[in-house]
């Protein structure tokens, strides 16, 4: 018997190691909720709504073949061992995994468990990531293109399922005792739907991709919106680039296919595929990134209650989407409601809650990656090093609000969207409501400290950083 142990790879098309257990012998597809990622700091419920999603589609997947999914909960190696003696197995395959510390700490006991038991245990790499590796480097790129050049794996057409062991079926939440999920319109979960969005993407949904993946109301349409399901792995890395590469090798075969705006977009979206691994591999080389800063210890202190005067009132305000700053403000309300905003407006609530507003930059991390349904400590923990200046002066970007909500919304149609009080604010107030008149105020229906909040620090004009401001 071969046991395929499931984690952030939720299908079954391009996934060799189970293609490997099944020309093995019979299989048991296994996937473990583990109670130890529940009670997890970076944890909140969207994340396991979303991945329950996943589940019960790879289960009707498999079943397809004639296998099914095996959910357990528990403490692992304890649920494979509770396996093991249901029915002694020969081997254990799985991908390899980039994630936190806890994943690490882990995964060594997998290591040291079957040893003991004398289990062969097999992990495949997936996506760009090298398992040990430094961080990307110039020979980064060439790993990169020969991975992804590699052919897709098939999926098998029939499973042959191993008997005498107890299944179990994919839980709902409620059977989980957890809170329930607060995001009112988040996007759901499965590799059908990963799929569809490819393929509306490809189909010229992304048409805009290059200029509006900036903007908080246009890369809500131009993206992806495929990060949740990459996250998860219910669609492989490989799988998107080659399709996106088809369709550059399309446009090149017409006149000027591949100097078009299409062209452009598809161009950047590739690179982009390869810097998400990019930014993986850092976490991968040095897995401190998730607690350590890279500059040195945060004089702030490192969240709610440490030393040096953690401001509980300037983190609540920040985090409700109440700081007077209007882009700040709707970018919040919209990761509330939806667990999502794009890339660049991550950056700013980043920078703007840690160099604005004085927070630790572990505090602000932690609450935007239980905000994010696409949570993926190798992009989130990298990139929320470098928007707070903990990753060091040369890598720092400063985000101004006022600058980035005149650049990205300029006719304001985000920042009314989610925050009717500034309905009627002029234009050209919008981003700066502040430098109203009382009697402008009054003329808007906005008054400030009563409508909408004052702003929680002076609106000061900081000094731009080393590589420039944003």
């Amino acid at each position: 018997m071969q046991v395929v142990w499931f984690k952030r790879d939720l299908r079954v098309a391009d996934h060799r190691p189970l293609v490997e257990a099944a020309s093995r012998g019979p299989v048991v597809c296994l996937y473990v909720v583990e109670p130890e990622a529940l009670e997890r700091d970076d944890f909140d419920p969207i994340h396991v709504g979303f991945a329950l999603e996943s589940l019960a589609a790879l289960d009707r997947e498999l079943r397809a073949r004639g296998a099914s999914l095996a959910v357990r909960v528990g403490r692992i190696p304890e649920v494979f061992e509770s396996l093991w003696r249901e029915r002694p197995f020969a081997g254990l395959w799985s991908h390899e995994e980039t994630g936190v510390r806890w994943t690490f700490a882990r995964d060594r006991r997998v290591a040291r468990w079957v040893r003991e038991r004398g289990v062969a245990w097999c992990e495949l790499p997936q996506g760009g990531v090298l398992r040990g590796g430094a961080a990307a480097d110039e020979s980064f790129a060439r790993r990169f293109a020969a991975r992804m050049a590699a052919p897709l794996v098939p999926p098998p057409e029939r499973l042959r399922a191993a008997t005498g062991y107890a299944a179990g079926r994919v839980p709902a939440a409620r059977d989980l005792d957890m809170p329930s999920e607060r995001v009112r319109d988040r996007q759901r979960g499965g590799v059908a739907l990963a799929r569809g969005l490819l393929a509306a993407f490809l189909a010229r949904r992304g048409d805009g991709y290059c200029g509006g993946v900036s903007s908080p109301l246009v890369a809500a349409t131009a993206g992806s919106r495929l990060s949740p399901h990459l996250a998860l792995g219910t669609i492989s890395v490989r799988t998107i680039h080659q399709a996106v590469e088809a369709e550059r090798a399309r446009l090149r075969d017409t006149a000027d296919g591949a100097r078009s705006a299409w062209g452009a977009a598809l161009a950047t979206f590739a690179q982009r595929l390869r810097w998400r691994c990019e930014l993986t591999q850092e976490l991968e080389a040095a897995p401190r990134l998730e607690f350590e800063a890279l500059s040195g210890p945060d004089p702030r202190g490192d969240g709610p209650g440490a030393p040096h005067g953690f401001d509980d009132e300037r983190f609540a305000a920040w985090a409700e989407g109440r700081t007077g700053y209007p882009l700040v403000d709707a970018c919040m309300r919209l990761v509330r409601d939806t667990g999502w905003v794009n890339f660049r407006m991550r950056a700013l609530l980043t920078s703007f809650g840690t160099r604005a507003l004085g927070l630790p930059w572990r505090a602000v991390g932690l609450h935007l990656a239980r905000s994010f349904l696409d949570y993926e400590p190798g992009i989130h923990w990298p990139q929320v090093q470098r928007s707070a200046g903990a990753a060091g002066p040369a890598l720092l970007a400063a985000y101004d609000p006022v600058r980035q909500a005149r650049a990205h919304d300029p006719d304001g149609r985000f920042v009314r969207s989610q925050l009717p009080a500034l309905a009627a604010v002029p234009d050209a107030m919008l981003a700066v409501p502040w430098r109203m008149s009382l009697d402008a105020q009054r003329a808007a229906g906005c008054l400030l400290g009563v409508d909408y909040p004052a702003p929680i620090v002076p609106a000061t004009r900081r000094r731009p950083a080393r590589t420039g401001s944003a």
